[in-house]
């Protein structure tokens, strides 16, 4: 399965391929995305970062940083 990420302020987009259940921070990595530092969206609603990817196009606001 594939997914695709847009870093919206960036205007970056990156895809990866998945198996089913791979969690979401996973796959975030492996495009060198640090979960902890993003926001994820799909369809305006927030999807939490340990959640099962899907087939699906994720927009992905960076955040401030934390400490």
């Amino acid at each position: 399965m594939r997914c695709k990420f847009t870093l919206t302020k960036e205007n970056i987009t990156k895809e990866a391929e998945f198996e089913e259940g791979t969690p979401l921070s996973d796959l975030l990595f492996n495009c060198g995305i640090i979960p902890d530092t993003v926001i994820i969206e799909l369809n305006g609603r927030i999807i939490p970062e340990d959640e099962p990817a899907e087939e699906a196009d994720y927009d992905v606001v960076t955040t401030a940083s934390r400490g």
